[in-house]
């Protein structure tokens, strides 16, 4: 039997911006080749920004995941605030690399996330998964998240463009 790898989540400082817009740039090559990431990847800022503004950000807490000591992962997990005052987790990016899924590092940041919101009083945590995608379906259900809201999307092209019009996503 193998040792168990070392697989430890700390919260990511300025100094893991560098690290973080990597690991968010292969997470976006990622979703882009799905089904409905093109148009994903396209609604959120760039990588860099986006990252350096959630460091900073006291609603946000962002993670970062080691296995051996060397990192191959990230979360970005948020709150706000419902109209009742009632505070909603979101799980707004979960990445592993893929040479390094299947050894718990997923669910490790998943359960810092979880952490995270409990500590700041959050009722739920959302998360989203592409169409699909039923790695990432399996790998939420699997850790009691379930769905309860479905988005749905039609692309909206001029008549010339429609025919050629590949699908959502693209």
């Amino acid at each position: 039997m193998a040792p168990a790898l070392s697989v430890v989540v700390t919260t990511a400082g300025v100094d893991d911006h560098g690290t973080l817009v990597a690991l968010a740039t292969a997470a976006e090559e990622d979703i882009a080749r799905q089904r409905g990431g093109t148009l994903l990847v396209a609604s959120v800022e760039e990588a860099s920004t986006r990252l350096r503004d959630r460091l900073d950000a006291p609603d946000h807490g962002v993670l970062l995941g080691r296995i051996e000591g060397e990192a191959v992962g990230y979360a970005v997990v948020g709150e706000r605030r419902l109209r009742d005052g009632t505070r909603l987790g979101s799980l707004d990016e979960l990445y592993v690399a893929p040479p390094a899924r299947g050894v718990g590092l997923g669910a490790a940041l998943l359960a810092a996330a979880r952490g995270w919101c409990r500590e700041r009083g959050c009722v739920g945590l959302d998360a989203v998964a592409l169409p699909g995608d039923r790695e990432t379906k399996n790998f939420f259900e699997s850790h009691g998240l379930t769905a309860r809201l479905i988005t749905v999307h039609t692309r909206l092209a001029p008549p010339d463009e429609a025919a050629a019009d590949p699908g959502p996503g693209s």
